[in-house]
């Protein structure tokens, strides 16, 4: 017998084996009803020894959710600052550099809908790097960030040119982090490639959803 095991079959079984209102309106114990006090003392009689378990989800980052169904990931510790930020004196977020100018940027995206469910926090450290180390007023070369979807696949690209006096030379923890991220909740999955040149960035990733 083979059984397929995806988000439409499960919704499928959903509905087909759902009790929903089966008990009234403002039931909160769903199939529990079916255990009698009667059962609970013919249990007990059973009883030889005892052990105490959780029943709880692990609520870490090794926890069963994955994102596959309903969108829910395991927590997730996405650091926003680091000692590298610290020492290349990049904690101000760049309130300063474009406190007197606007920031210019090239956002494209097509064919994105709201059935499709992405990892939170898996752009950011891209689109942080760009405004961080990249030229974000100029009209000629704006920060492009595009994003596509089609047939399951998501495309993220985003490229910026490099600020002659804001280059990090210590670096590589955030890319570290979201490559860790990748492998763990899209295993297979994604491709991510960088190309870190003497004047411009870019860096494109796809994901199979």
């Amino acid at each position: 017998m083979t059984i397929t095991v995806n988000a439409a079959a499960i919704e499928e079984a959903s509905k087909k084996l759902s009790n929903w209102g089966r008990w009234g309106k403002d039931d909160m114990s769903g199939t529990l009803n079916h255990v009698t006090p009667q059962d609970i003392v013919e249990a007990g009689r059973l009883i030889r020894q005892g052990k105490v378990f959780a029943l709880g989800i692990p609520l870490d980052r090794t926890g069963p959710q994955t994102g596959l169904f309903g969108g829910r990931f395991n927590p997730i510790h996405q650091m926003l600052a680091t000692g590298t930020d610290a020492l290349t004196g990049q904690q101000d977020w760049n309130k300063l550099r474009y406190a007197d100018h606007e920031a210019i940027v090239d956002f494209r995206y097509d064919n994105l809908l709201p059935d499709f469910f992405i990892a939170p926090m898996i752009f950011i450290p891209f689109v942080e790097n760009a405004f961080k180390h990249g030229v974000a007023n100029d009209p000629a070369e704006p920060i492009k960030l595009i994003i596509n979807l089609s047939d399951g696949h998501l495309s993220f690209y985003m490229e910026n040119k490099k600020h002659m006096n804001n280059r990090d030379t210590i670096s590589g923890i955030g890319l570290s982090n979201v490559k860790r991220r990748l492998d763990l909740l899209y295993p297979e999955r994604y491709n991510l490639e960088i190309h870190d040149d003497t004047d411009m960035y870019t860096c494109e990733l796809s994901l199979i959803l």
